[in-house]
């Protein structure tokens, strides 16, 4: 082998040693940092402050635990009564545990409708001691799936607010299910009569029979029909002459061949509708004067098949303060449009043609009715049943000064009274107290009168003050108000 082959082997060897150490010098994990020392590129951790005297310790944890305290646990939350019959009661118990360490109160419990009916329910409970509450379900007297909840009220915030709900669900049906449960007939002005349609079904395990309808108004009558005999039949309900009055009301009898439901009450109720529907039925203004334009509205709605025409509007009312040109108008005359007054503005606007019309009422600033009467708002139609439509018009009471509803001897004179202070206007008090409202009693000569320091009464029966007022009030400013005797 010549020296520059050697050579080369060398280097070789040399280089793979190189890479090896480098190769290890990675595998091998960092020595780990001694106790308290913080590794390299990294912050320090902030440390909580140790009071002298004490020994660190762990940080407590501080999420809340209700392992402590009161613990509510009922037996069910949920009770489903199956199927019971329209107007029986349900009645059940919840029952409830304290499973916690510290006694349990209910504060309240609540059911969510009028159906629901809460008997005494136990208010506290030890631990490890049972409670209940009872609770009553009046089924309503017709078909339908129920669920009611009520909601208990306690210590036990494991629940947000402490409320745990409970529930009672089921379904309500009807042995004899009347479809709808009650009729109701509507007639017009072109159709006097009207006739409605019911579906009566039978759930029972036994064929029903029902007896001929009977009517408790003579202005109803009823016809039974027979779909499925003993299961399923048809009501139709209808007025037998033209309604008399706009509403009335009576009730279809069926006698039944089932013992627990011996008759079957069907409620009716009738009513007819105008020619025209005017809405509202009156106008109300505001408090006399009108101290601003003041807009009404009214709808007039046609009942009828055929169209109606309006025309020929008008506001009849005796108007006093409303001006014309500037004049005030004479008392007695009547707002009508193209009168030399000021008219009352209308406008009529046909929203559906012969049907619906909207009109609208401007009232002039200063438009006033005399007290205790009213206005009324005409127009005409081409319905022959109601050719005119009137509309009362009221305005609110006149104002009454405050003063006019306090007794007269409660009032404020407007006139000073002599002898009082009320009635005379104060003047600005000087620094100094006057003569004859002395800190302490002045010094009194021998012989002289005690009466030299109280108010006098003249001839006129009016209090004068004494000489030491007079005095004072030539001295201390503007003279005083006189002082009233007291007796």
């Amino acid at each position: 082998m010549s020296i520059s082959t050697g050579c080369k082997y060398l280097a070789w060897a040399v280089s793979m040693l190189a890479v090896g150490t480098a190769a290890f010098a990675l595998q091998t994990p960092p020595p780990a940092p001694a106790p308290g020392a913080v590794p390299p590129g990294t912050r320090p951790l902030l440390q909580r402050a140790v009071l002298p005297g004490t020994v660190a310790g762990p940080v407590a944890n501080t999420s809340p635990t209700n392992t402590s305290g009161p613990k509510i646990h009922f037996d069910a939350t949920v009770y489903d009564f199956g199927k019971v019959m329209a107007g029986e009661q349900v009645k059940h118990t919840f029952y409830f545990t304290n499973s916690g360490r510290e006694d349990l109160i209910l504060r309240n419990v609540q059911g969510t409708c009028s159906c629901t009916v809460l008997g005494d329910w136990t208010r506290q409970v030890k631990p490890g001691d049972y409670g209940q509450i009872p609770v009553a379900f009046n089924a309503p007297n017709y078909s339908y799936a129920a669920t009611k909840v009520i909601q208990a009220v306690c210590n036990d915030l494991s629940q947000p607010g402490g409320v745990f709900p409970l529930q009672l669900k089921g379904i309500v049906w009807k042995p004899i299910e009347t479809i709808p449960a009650a009729a109701t007939l509507l007639t017009g002005p072109d159709s006097p009569y009207a006739s409605v349609s019911l579906r009566i079904t039978n759930h029972l395990d036994q064929l029903l029979v029902l007896s001929a309808p009977v009517s408790s108004n003579p202005l109803l009558g009823a016809e039974l029909r027979t779909n499925t005999f003993g299961w399923d039949y048809q009501l139709i309900i209808s007025n037998t002459a033209a309604l008399a009055n706009p509403g009335m009301q009576g009730s279809i009898n069926l006698k039944t061949s089932v013992t627990n439901i011996p008759l079957l009450a069907i409620t009716t109720y009738a009513s007819s509708r105008p020619p025209l529907t005017v809405v509202p039925m009156r106008i109300d203004l505001g408090q006399p004067p009108l101290a601003t334009n003041q807009l009404k509205y009214l709808t007039i709605i046609n009942n009828s098949t055929n169209p109606v025409t309006l025309s020929e509007p008008s506001v009849n009312a005796v108007a006093v303060n409303v001006k014309a040109a500037g004049a005030p108008a004479p008392p007695g005359d009547s707002v009508k449009p193209g009168s030399s007054l000021e008219a009352v503005d209308v406008k009529i606007t046909e929203t559906q043609r012969g049907r619906y019309f909207t009109i609208l009422l401007k009232f002039p600033t200063g438009f006033e009715l005399p007290a205790g009467q009213h206005g009324s708002f005409t127009i005409k139609t081409t319905n022959p049943r109601a050719p005119l439509v009137t509309v009362p018009i009221y305005q609110a009471l006149h104002s009454t000064p405050r003063s006019a509803s306090i007794p007269a001897v409660l009032r404020r004179p407007a006139s000073p009274i002599p002898g009082t202070m009320a009635a005379v206007p104060r003047p600005p008090r000087p620094n100094a107290r006057p003569a004859f409202f002395p800190v302490s009693p002045p010094a009194r000569a021998a012989g002289a009168s005690p009466t030299n320091h109280v108010a006098t009464t003249n001839s006129a029966g009016q209090a004068s003050p004494p000489a030491e007022a007079a005095a004072a009030s030539s001295t201390n400013g503007p003279p005083l108000p006189p002082v009233p005797r007291i007796p």
